[in-house]
């Protein structure tokens, strides 16, 4: 999400759609009514023009298409419809001088779950620490502490009176939890989408590492639900909500031990693993179980929940549809995350789980056991974060990720490769499981 490429577009990539697409825009617009729908074929629904726009690495990145469509209509309207080679040129143009415009700080509230506060014993970030590329700070109350906040990103400081309006319309967001800052850069309409799934990933990888480390969650509390985060532009300091789609809910406290459980050096690479990678790759596989692992997590349904968790593990290690799901996942999940007796006892387990799901699914069964139900969460879990860990030890940058992760699995099925990565503790599955 932060500029890592020069602002600009492939001129000759849009040069070459344009040259059909402007004489037609040229007979259109010479008639006496303007045929709107027509016109939009031309430039808003052109999937070739959209492809063209897109061939640059920055304007994927970073732009748009709501934005790509401002600037492609101000350089249409403001020159001839002739020339193709100067309308690509002068929307490269534009595109990098409205870039400068475009850094921003995403602010997003963490709503951690808030035990009832005994004695001394209480909840906060008493000070700013990283997670990666994120800045995890206290709540800020005014205007002022926000602005203070935000101070080591070079921003402009943000408006009191816009500071109080967007805590009305937000139900205190920004004062009611801590906040994590994260600097970006692309247009605002690229820049929901992003910071909606950045905000996603990280809280699914507290709550991933939270239970893989032993975090519990207390007994007595209330859940935090901000619906809302916020970008912050630079260079004028203006603040803006973003509506977050899910509440940015975090089922865990911040205590002591979740602390220390975010400052592991390998919740960074986590992150970076699962931000990088196209669709049908690993990194993709890995994001979709961390989706789904964080919509279980967040459900409220005890059958949906269960679900959510099996299809989390399904996402991982399900590669070859001709391979029943059911011994894929019992076999590979087992061998990766457990040893000795434990792996032989989680290999039934997973099986009885999948039973489970397929129940559920084809026969229409409308609850689930609640130790079942311990079980599988446990187990995706842990599932993800073995499967995180060996995506991170193979990631050299050489060959195929997906090819080397599932080869090195099948590898260990016959017995011809080890386990390259350390295990966590593996405590059982805890009473609430009846052990």
């Amino acid at each position: 999400m932060s500029l890592s490429t020069t602002p600009g577009i492939d001129i000759g990539a849009v040069e070459r759609v344009m040259r059909s697409v402007l004489p037609q825009l040229k007979a259109l617009r010479k008639r006496n009514e303007l045929d709107e729908d027509e016109e939009a074929k031309l430039i808003y629904a052109n999937q070739k023009l959209g492809a063209a726009f897109y061939k640059s690495e920055y304007t994927r990145s970073h732009i748009g298409w709501e934005h790509a469509l401002d600037l492609i209509y101000a350089v249409l309207n403001a020159g001839d419809l002739d020339d193709a080679r100067a309308f690509a040129t002068r929307l490269d143009a534009a595109l990098k001088q409205t870039a400068v415009h475009l850094d921003y700080i995403a602010v997003i509230p963490l709503g951690f779950f808030q035990p009832i506060a005994f004695a001394s014993k209480r909840q906060s970030v008493f000070r700013p620490f990283q997670v990666g590329p994120f800045t995890l700070v206290p709540a800020a109350a005014t205007s002022e502490a926000l602005n203070k906040r935000i101070k080591m990103f070079n921003s402009k400081a943000v408006p009191d009176d816009l500071f109080e309006h967007q805590q009305r319309q937000t139900d205190q967001a920004l004062s009611s939890n801590p906040l994590l800052l994260l600097p970006t850069h692309g247009s605002s309409d690229s820049l929901r989408h992003q910071t909606r799934a950045a905000a996603r990933r990280v809280i699914g990888l507290i709550e991933l590492f939270g239970r893989v480390f032993g975090v519990k969650k207390p007994v007595l509390g209330k859940e935090a639900t901000p619906s809302y985060l916020f970008l912050i532009n630079k260079r004028t300091g203006w603040l803006d909500r973003v509506m977050a789609m899910r509440p940015l809910t975090v089922s865990i406290s911040l205590e002591r031990k979740l602390l220390q459980v975010m400052k592991r050096p390998d919740v960074p690479i986590a992150l970076k693993l699962l931000s990088l990678g196209e669709e049908k790759t690993l990194n993709a596989q890995l994001r979709n179980a961390l989706e789904f692992f964080g919509r279980a997590v967040g459900e409220k349904d005890s059958v949906a929940r269960f679900i959510f968790f099996v299809i989390s593990m399904e996402a991982i290690f399900s590669r070859d549809k001709h391979a029943p799901i059911k011994i894929t996942l019992a076999d590979y999940a087992s061998l990766l995350c457990f040893k000795g007796e434990d792996r032989r006892r989680v290999h039934a387990d997973l099986g009885k789980i999948y039973d489970a799901r397929s129940e559920i699914v084809h026969t229409g069964v409308t609850s689930v056991k609640h130790t079942l139900l311990i079980k599988a969460e446990a187990l995706a879990a842990r599932a993800l974060y073995c499967s995180l860990m060996l995506a991170i030890h193979l990631d050299d940058g050489q060959g195929d990720l997906q090819n080397k992760f599932f080869d090195l699995l099948k590898g260990m099925k016959i017995g011809v490769e080890l386990n390259p990565i350390k295990l966590p503790a593996w405590q059982g599955y805890g009473p609430d499981a009846g052990e």
